[in-house]
């Protein structure tokens, strides 16, 4: 079983996204069996299993750090039973203590970073304060910084790139191997991808999660198995055709009678 956390203070970050699209192209895309641990809950507890999601969600409560660690030993002993399992594990936002806890557990931790000045601020603290702790506990896990919905091109790509925080950060990650070799795009329907009680999905959403898995399983040293053929999604001729054929149905149902 390999154990990948994401994690970081910054609340909107997008950790639980990164979370479901890693899942998401693990499972759909590779059929790996894939847990991802929602330990942000309060109110709302996510369905362990959705018809349209292809892998879990055991959500812990977030009571209190030694409540949080005893449920995830739990759901880590249960998962590691499954052979060439992935567990998840989806961070909540100012949870400092909680993270370094969770880190050590980690094989890979990926702490996904917006755009804004504050956002590479609190991305960098929590970068080095997550190394000089995996460092302190003598863990083998690796850390990271993932670009999450920064501009891919245009002029806002470029606006970003002339900011002096965003050249200083740029720089700092270069110098210090600091980030993930791959971002994730700005697409607003991942955000519906990763609803918990109500996934939707696109052949877009399938290889870029795919591709993100691929990635991912490299950097941690997964195997992944040939990919598997994914589900047609009909084009929008062939809907508007089955609408029209359901519609000549009807009429000739209507005539008959």
């Amino acid at each position: 079983m390999k154990v990948i956390a994401n994690l970081g203070r910054k609340g909107g970050s997008g950790k639980t996204m990164t979370s479901h699209l890693l899942a998401h192209g693990l499972s759909k895309g590779y059929g790996l069996p894939v847990n991802v641990v929602m330990t942000d809950v309060r109110e709302d507890t996510p369905m362990n299993f959705h018809p349209d999601r292809s892998y879990f969600l055991s959500p812990i409560t977030n009571k209190d750090i030694k409540s949080d660690l005893e449920a995830l030993d739990r759901i880590f002993v249960q998962t590691q039973k499954i052979p060439d399992s992935v567990l998840i594990i989806d961070g909540g936002a100012n949870r400092a203590n909680v993270d370094r806890a969770f880190a050590q557990l980690a094989d890979f931790i990926m702490i996904p970073v917006a755009c804004g000045e504050e956002d590479v601020k609190v991305a960098e603290a929590d970068f080095w304060g997550l190394l000089q702790c995996l460092k302190e506990s003598n863990a083998n896990g690796d850390v990271c910084v993932i670009r999450n919905r920064w501009p891919g091109s245009g002029r806002g790509h470029e606006r970003l790139l002339n900011k002096a925080y965003i050249k200083n950060f740029l720089a700092k990650g270069e110098r210090t191997g600091m980030f993930f070799p791959d971002f994730i795009p700005d697409m607003p329907s991942l955000l519906d991808m990763a609803n918990s009680n109500d996934p939707k999905t696109t052949p877009l959403i399938d290889a870029v999660a795919c591709r993100f898995a691929e990635v991912v399983a490299r950097k941690v040293g997964i195997d992944l198995p040939p990919r598997q053929k994914l589900i047609h999604y009909p084009t929008a001729s062939e809907i508007k055709a089955q609408k029209a054929a359901r519609k000549a149905a009807g009429e000739q149902s209507t005539q008959a009678a």
